[in-house]
């Protein structure tokens, strides 16, 4: 990585002109404009000072600004930035897998930044390493709870979850893009949740969640407008399935949370959502049916060490008492075994 694209992006994230840096690290002006045309490099004293300015140690500062440009994949079907993109990484067999941070679940800190012109990824002070960071994907409101818990029992292993409907994460998981996937699929033939049918490699199928999907109203309000997944999530085929003709006009929204924040602030609206994220906050639920959210996993996979910390993440009582502050939610009894 080049030094003076390291050394331009922490001053831009402190919102420092180059005066202003030059100031606190006692240089001038033109050695700032130097060092970010990487004219030169930082003296052991200015690295020093360095350092101590942007709170990294110098063995910190020295992996960032000499590790070589890796590539790296964008997660696909996501759009293409235009500028440099914080993104989090992961690495998936020999593939080095992109996330912008605002597709993840959560608030993470980027791991690298990501220059779509040139594919140059550049690894921020405090990067955890590609491998230790295991990509799921799904829907699940609930995912920092288990990344939480999943941290705690390995703490070398940081478990992220790229917001998807259950359609887009299984055929995710499948291409190799992430490391497992969550769902909650209906097959109105088989009359299940995930029958296995649904994947077409050998895989593990851990329970993960039950919970109910429905109606959230407001009280008291009549509905002029009804908020509802896009086509392939399960939410979705649930309205279709449960209503022959909808009762207002629709519009689609992507996550859970923005049907629930719409409903919750915007007058005339109702939404097809989670009853345990309505009814702490007042909302009206009309349950249509109890799912079930499980999470794949290749089968080549089952023995590797993230594998057992997801295990035991979800067998712990640390998850168990989380999701117990929550209604109309529960671990699936074969994962709280």
């Amino acid at each position: 990585m080049k030094f003076g694209l390291w050394l331009l992006t922490q001053r831009q994230a402190h919102q420092w002109s180059q005066a202003e840096l030059a100031e606190r690290l006692a240089v001038s002006r033109q050695t700032i404009i130097a060092l970010e045309k990487d004219q030169h490099g930082p003296s052991l004293d200015l690295a020093v000072r360095l350092s101590q300015l942007f709170h990294v140690s110098l063995d910190q500062l020295v992996e960032a600004v000499t590790d070589p440009a890796p590539q790296g994949s964008l997660f696909p079907s996501l759009l293409r930035p235009t500028g440099l993109t914080p993104v989090i990484w992961s690495q998936i067999g020999q593939r080095r897998v992109l996330v912008p941070t605002h597709r993840i679940e959560g608030t993470p800190l980027p791991d690298a930044l990501w220059d779509p012109e040139t594919d140059a990824v550049t690894a921020l002070p405090g990067a955890r390493r590609p491998d230790h960071v295991i990509l799921a994907g799904g829907c699940d409101p609930f995912a920092g709870w288990l990344s939480q818990v999943f941290h705690e029992h390995h703490a070398n292993l940081h478990l992220e979850t790229v917001r998807l409907s259950s359609s887009q994460a299984l055929r995710a998981w499948q291409e190799g893009w992430l490391h497992l996937a969550g769902t909650h699929l209906f097959d109105p033939e088989l009359q299940r949740y995930n029958p296995d049918s649904l994947a077409d490699v050998p895989h593990l199928r851990l329970p993960y969640l039950t919970w109910e999907e429905g109606l959230l109203t407001r009280p008291d309000e009549r509905v002029e407008r009804l908020a509802i997944r896009e086509p392939g999530s399960e939410a979705h085929a649930l309205f279709r399935r449960h209503t022959a003709q909808s009762p207002a006009p629709t519009d689609v929204f992507y996550t859970h949370r923005a049907i629930l924040d719409t409903v919750l602030h915007r007058r005339g609206w109702a939404g097809v959502g989670l009853g345990s994220l309505a009814a702490p906050l007042g909302l009206l639920f009309e349950p249509w049916a109890l799912e079930s959210y499980d999470l794949w996993i290749r089968w080549e996979d089952r023995h590797l060490t993230w594998v057992e910390t997801l295990r035991s993440a979800l067998a712990s009582p640390r998850l168990t008492a989380l999701l117990a502050q929550v209604p109309r939610v529960g671990l699936a009894q074969e994962t709280s075994r």
